[in-house]
């Protein structure tokens, strides 16, 4: 006994008019109307959409259920006018409304599964660190560096047709390359789309910021409140969230090989603010950083290494700038000082 054909595998035939009565039903039950014209459209529109790449389909998802809202919305409108105006029943009109709206939802739900069906399927690994960088190799040999203060989350398998990954934190990624299967980056604000390239991202939910960062290769990247407005990436180029807008912008990065020792630990400082110095110290410290000086004018060249104390490392450059760091107790030390040296 052959086994049913997949519901996709009967579109060509029924477009061909070749289904048997059996299969017909199976249509009219899969898309809930016994339109044939309203099938036939159904029908096409959702094999056009199989077709197209993930980023095209993405863009043309809005506007297609828009438009098959509302051409149903346009016929329940034309069959309530046409009720007589004595006599009129509106219960049978109200159903067929309402199994109208049911079946956008469920269009919209397959064409949404369509495009990531892996995102909410399988089961998913959580790796997070505090103080410390932590290496994790994916199922499809894709390596992540994953910084301090940060949280990864994956599917144990790879399945469909896109690689997707969560991020709460900073990671750098050498991504295996699949030109069938995008890997995406979800983190929060921004949502990042490669092939196969070496970057990095740092979005941490509890602030504001957001970059990406690219060293090798190309990479696509989001706001994620607004997934159609992508920005093309190539190497030595850096995309970061607005603050004022929450846009994405795109600047040059001319010192992306620095990615590459940051990922192990070693940061370096070439005139960088003392205010991103202290917000890399506190990620990898267990002390409260607090900070009673003005730190505006304050800058910092050296190097950070793996390993250092991180507590020491900041004295030192508190020390530079004419700043003391002084501790309180066990749990938190105070940046003091009448500001920094011009």
């Amino acid at each position: 006994m052959n086994s049913p054909k997949d519901i996709h595998d009967l579109f060509p035939a029924f477009l061909d008019g070749t289904l048997t009565p059996p299969e017909l039903t199976r249509l009219f039950r899969h898309f809930g109307t016994a339109d044939e014209e309203e099938l036939r459209s159904l029908i096409q529109t959702e094999m056009e959409f199989g077709k197209e790449p993930v980023e095209q389909a993405d863009r043309n998802l809005k506007p297609r259920l828009e438009a098959i809202y509302n051409r149903i919305d346009q016929q329940v409108r034309t069959e309530v006018r046409a009720e007589p105006a004595i006599g009129r029943r509106n219960f049978p009109v109200f159903l067929r409304y309402a199994a109208t709206v049911l079946l956008v939802l469920g269009v919209s739900w397959l064409l949404m599964q369509k495009l990531i069906p892996e995102w909410n399927t399988g089961e998913w690994k959580k790796i997070t660190t505090r103080y410390e960088r932590n290496k994790v190799v994916l199922p499809d040999g894709t390596q992540i560096w994953l910084g301090p203060q940060s949280s990864l989350e994956y599917p144990l398998t790879f399945s469909g047709n896109l690689r997707p990954v969560k991020l709460d934190g900073e990671a750098f990624f050498e991504v295996t390359r699949d030109v069938n299967r995008p890997f995406t980056i979800n983190s929060g604000k921004l949502i990042t789309r490669v092939l196969g390239t070496s970057f990095r991202i740092d979005s941490y939910d509890n602030e504001k910021s957001a970059t990406v960062t690219v060293l090798t290769g190309k990479v696509s990247v989001s706001a994620a409140a607004e997934p159609s407005k992508e920005l093309k990436l190539l190497p030595f180029q850096q995309a970061y969230l607005q603050s004022d807008s929450q846009d994405v912008a795109m600047r040059a990065y001319p010192s992306a090989k620095e990615l590459v020792r940051r990922r192990e630990g070693n940061i370096r400082y070439e005139g960088t603010s003392l205010a991103d110095i202290v917000r890399d110290i506190q990620k990898i410290s267990p002390q409260q950083i607090v900070t009673k000086a003005d730190l505006s004018r304050c800058s910092f060249y050296g190097e950070l290494k793996a390993g250092d104390n991180p507590l020491k490392f900041l004295e030192n450059v508190c020390q530079v700038n004419n700043l003391t760091l002084q501790k309180q107790n066990e749990t938190s030390v105070t940046i003091t000082g009448n500001g920094c040296r011009k």
